[in-house]
């Protein structure tokens, strides 16, 4: 039987790009995320720590490859490590990347300013943690991405659990619905972890609010998107960067009594907070090719979604994508699903507990084909590897991204 599903794997070393390809009758092309991690230790010809670089480059190859073909675009979540690719493609005001994705989808978030004002304070704070340690960090924040999708609103569809896309052929397993009231006692226990300043708070959800109305008036007038329309985007968003600037700013003032490993706790606790808005799917039928894309799935919303019975998940999967860069913190055991072919994006980072970055040995027990975007992040092999090798290349079951810029299976 031809295959109908392929996959396309990116080495965004840590970070996500993947292209998911469905050659069935109505044939698509799905990319979900394109992002690599600010600490990713990019370390081979010819780029060599340049991450802007490998960036430009991917960018080039999706829109060379896709641009005649019908390119669609969802992203689980907005963290760096899956958007900052994205960004960049839409700053670089590259006519190739203009109107490259048909849709965009992304979780249905923007009428909950809690949900993006948590998203906001993880953002500022990891930026302060990364400027106090001398660590390289993007100048991209959240309101790029804001801009992105507003000026791009008439592709937008926003999506929640039960919700099915790409012509039926994928269903929603996360996010749910609502979850407005559940994030505002969220937002109340962060703001007490972080003891947030009136100041500081009433900015910062302020500042969401304004995210929150932008984007519902773009969505009100999605088919009116005319120049003045755009002109009007970049002006409020201009606006607005002022406020995050403001915040950004404030940020040292407000952490500086915090112990390290205090406050890696509250930073976890926080992440965590973000995922709640991460995007989960799997194809509408079961068949012989199923596929569970996880995002950065946490355990808790696994076990909600193992124990509904509106939407089962499958017996087996052909494709499932590890979560989390498959690190052990957010370890979730698969293999009860007898997965074909388990994808794990993930390379060295340069950071003080690098150790938790790696992929654990819970995914590389699994009875599976495994496609890594590298080798050196992992507790699965004797050798150890410090920088990217062939090595795994070796193993019947292995197939590696590096030294490739993509392969698929």
């Amino acid at each position: 039987k031809a295959m109908k599903r392929e996959v396309e794997v990116y080495n965004t070393h840590f970070g996500d790009c993947i292209v998911l390809k469905d050659n069935g009758e109505e044939s698509s092309n799905l990319l979900v995320d394109f992002g690599i991690h600010f600490n990713s230790d990019i370390n081979y010809e010819p780029y060599c720590g340049n991450r802007d670089s490998l960036t430009k480059d991917i960018a080039e190859d999706i829109a060379e490859r896709y641009s005649q073909r019908k390119l669609n675009l969802l992203i689980t979540h907005f963290h760096e490590d899956h958007v900052s690719g994205l960004i960049y493609m839409y700053k670089s005001k590259d006519k190739r990347y203009k109107n490259l994705f048909s849709k965009i989808y992304i979780a249905n978030v923007w009428n909950n300013h809690f949900a993006i004002a948590i998203s906001f304070l993880e953002q500022l704070i990891l930026s302060d943690e990364c400027k106090k340690g001398k660590l390289p960090r993007t100048n991209n924040s959240l309101l790029d991405l804001v801009e992105f999708l507003c000026v791009n609103i008439s592709h937008v569809h926003l999506l929640s659990r039960g919700e099915k896309f790409e012509n039926d052929k994928y269903i929603t397993l996360w996010p749910l619905k609502d979850n407005s009231k559940d994030d505002e006692k969220d937002f109340d226990e962060i703001k007490k972890d972080f003891n947030l300043t009136e100041q500081y708070e009433k900015k910062l959800i302020s500042l969401s609010r304004d995210v929150c109305n932008l984007a519902s008036e773009c969505i009100s007038t999605r088919d009116k998107h005319d120049s003045s329309m755009l002109n009007y985007v970049e002006k409020y968003i201009d606006k607005m960067k002022e406020d995050y600037f403001f915040l950004q700013n404030e940020s040292y003032t407000l952490l500086r009594y915090f112990k390290e490993d205090g406050l890696s706790d509250k930073i976890t606790k926080l992440n965590k907070f973000n995922h709640k808005y991460n995007i989960v799917f799997q194809n509408t039928q079961s068949d012989e090719e199923n596929v569970f894309f996880t995002g950065d799935m946490e355990d808790s919303q696994m076990k909600y979604i193992e124990t509904q019975k509106d939407i089962t998940l499958y017996k087996h999967y052909k494709y499932i994508k590890i979560p989390h860069h498959g690190t052990k913190n957010h370890g979730i055991d698969f293999s009860k699903y007898s997965p074909e072919n388990v994808i794990i994006t993930n390379g060295k980072v340069n950071i003080n507990n690098s150790a938790s970055y790696e992929i654990d040995t819970i995914y590389g027990n699994l009875n599976a084909r495994h496609l890594c975007t590298n080798s050196n992040n992992c507790k699965n092999c004797k050798l150890k590897c410090r920088i990217s090798s062939m090595a795994c290349n070796k193993k019947g079951n292995r197939i590696l991204v590096y030294n490739k810029m993509y392969k698929g299976i």
